[in-house]
């Protein structure tokens, strides 16, 4: 009675935990193993790997994300693959807390439906993307999830250090410390709580005293920001399945209970922050909730009958897949939320390299991450840097900055996701979008020949990108 009752308590065998992790580590690599040899993105090169060599607390955009990477290079040396993964490893850490969570959240229900989670995180297109490229979002979802479950198993100390890695992974992670510690504190269990207060509170001062003021955002672009956002997390990809099934859950009683309170008080605070006016959060920016919203929809979904528990959760397994490959129709949409960063990556080697082999030593204007690419060789680009102007944008202004610079060659292609159809574009949104998203007027090729007398020399495509070379 003894041991069996000590087996309860402590859960299930640590073989099972290994099998477990093993098997979301073979999942998760064996998904990206055709692309970890692609090379960085622009985010990548301009902000976070240059922080390894400054140090976690150097002034870093993400301490945490710049010890995992220092250790990484530590063993494995600088190669690019290396960093990938290494960030595959906290992918599959991510699908190991979700699955470990989501029997916590749902140990009420039949059927396993952790089970379920786990397999509609694997499929979601920005987590899968995500667990590649060296972005801090992986590793606050990590140190989100973790510290929750832990704090649901009573291991605090634990459940402490894995809230100050969420902490110094982003800023809004912080509060993931300050939530579960105060829960504790207002249940009277001060010795506890204090421990996630004081992670959340250490996080919290670093990020503010590395608080700066420019590129933030005025109100009115927040609010598009923020609705952009919210759509990308509660509907977009099929989402909006999951929102249904948590009203579901939330109308049948399933999420009043202290588990749940604790774990929805994460996420909207969390949500709350990211979505705070001014700070200009990416759509991975709110990630890191994902797994919950997912636990929540399949808790609301596995109370259904179960020919509709299956026909919706089938949906939203298939609009999640859809979600690799398909591109919003109407709106803008960041390359690194899907495979198409894949394609984008390998536009941009396609064209260093015919640079390289037909424009050495000559000036080249260009945007985005090929500006950035072009100049250093160690991001696996090109063997020697090159002269390069480099552009906000593809805009009318980016024509007179090559006029006046009179480059001998002009590089333009499909560096964003700007869909013929975009509604950004028509004539009754395009004032709101330029006055408060500062989006111009895209600068049109056939000016590059009558403007600044060159010629187009390559014509480039990797699926659905694009890119042209035009030299004088």
């Amino acid at each position: 009675m003894k041991e069996s009752e000590k087996r309860r308590r402590s859960g299930v065998r640590w073989t099972t935990h290994l099998g477990l992790a093993v098997m979301c580590l073979g999942l998760v690599v064996a998904g990206h193993a055709t692309l970890i040899v692609l090379p960085p993105g622009e985010a990548e090169m301009v902000r976070f790997l240059p922080d390894v060599a400054k140090g976690a607390f150097g002034g870093a955009e993400s301490p945490a994300l710049t010890v995992w990477l220092s250790g990484i290079e530590t063993l494995a040396g600088e190669a690019m693959w290396a960093k990938r993964v290494g960030m595959l490893f906290v992918g599959a850490l991510v699908l190991y807390l979700t699955f470990l969570l989501g029997v916590e959240l749902c140990g009420s229900l039949p059927g396993l439906p952790a089970v379920y989670v786990l397999l509609l995180v694997a499929l979601s297109p920005m987590v899968y993307m995500q667990s590649l490229l060296a972005h801090p979002e992986m590793l606050v979802m990590a140190g989100l999830m973790g510290a929750l479950w832990l704090f649901l198993r009573e291991r605090h100390p634990w459940g402490a250090v894995a809230a100050l890695g969420a902490g110094l992974s982003v800023a809004a992670g912080a509060w993931v410390g300050l939530a579960l510690g105060g829960w504790l504190c207002r249940e009277g269990r001060w010795r506890r709580g204090l421990p996630y207060v004081a992670a959340g509170l250490g996080a919290g001062v670093y990020w503010w005293m590395k608080r700066e003021a420019p590129g933030m955002l005025g109100l009115s672009s927040s609010a598009f920001e923020a609705g952009r956002l919210l759509y990308f997390l509660l509907v977009g990809h099929g989402h909006w399945i999951a929102v249904a099934g948590m009203v579901v859950a939330w109308r049948e009683g399933v999420l009043d209970r202290r588990r749940w309170r604790v774990a929805l008080l994460v996420a909207a605070g969390f949500v709350l922050i990211q979505l705070f006016p001014g700070r200009g959060v990416v759509e991975r920016g709110l990630m890191p909730v994902t797994p919950l919203l997912f636990t929540a929809g399949v808790a609301g979904l596995f109370v259904l009958r179960p020919g509709a528990k299956w026909v919706w959760y089938g949906a939203l397994a298939g609009l999640l897949t859809a979600g690799h490959f398909v591109n919003p129709f109407f709106w803008p949409f960041a390359y690194e939320n899907n495979l198409t960063f894949a394609s984008d990556a390998r536009l941009r080697v396609r064209a260093a390299k015919w640079l390289e082999e037909n424009a050495a030593g000559k000036g080249v204007a260009t945007a985005g991450p090929l500006a950035v690419a072009l100049k250093e060789p160690k991001w696996g680009y090109v063997q020697k840097p090159m002269r390069v102007l480099g552009l906000p944008e593809f805009d009318m202004a980016a024509l007179e900055a090559a006029r006046e610079a009179s480059p001998d060659v002009f590089v333009m292609y499909s560096h964003e996701w700007d869909p013929p159809a975009n509604l950004l574009r028509r004539r009754v949104f395009a004032w709101a979008a330029g006055r408060f998203l500062g989006m111009r007027e895209p600068l049109d090729p056939g000016l590059l020949e009558s403007k600044l007398g060159m010629q187009r020399k390559a014509f480039l495509r990797e699926g659905r990108l694009w890119a042209e070379v035009y030299m004088r």
